[in-house]
């Protein structure tokens, strides 16, 4: 399975698989890792336009999607690693 960079025509398809990952993971027992709206089609066309966000695709059709980031975790209360 080839995994090459996102582009916004794959948005809906990365939005249902989203999706799908916030179900499996309630159904886990974590139902709060992504809340509400997050992570939105904004924030992945950010992560596009910074060349950040990769899809696994099958018969061109895209399974699983991942955002690579190298730096500083942003997130609020995690500590940046090294400190």
């Amino acid at each position: 399975m080839p995994i090459r960079e996102a582009t916004p025509q794959d948005l809906d398809a990365i939005m249902a698989i989203v999706q799908a990952g916030k179900a499996i993971m309630a159904a886990s027992g974590n139902p709060s890792q992504w809340k509400g709206d997050y992570p939105d089609r904004a924030q992945f066309l950010s992560d596009m336009a910074r060349g950040e966000c990769y899809v696994l695709e099958e018969g061109q059709i895209p399974q699983a999607v991942f955002v690579l980031a190298i730096g500083e975790e942003p997130s609020i209360g995690l500590p940046a690693m090294g400190r």
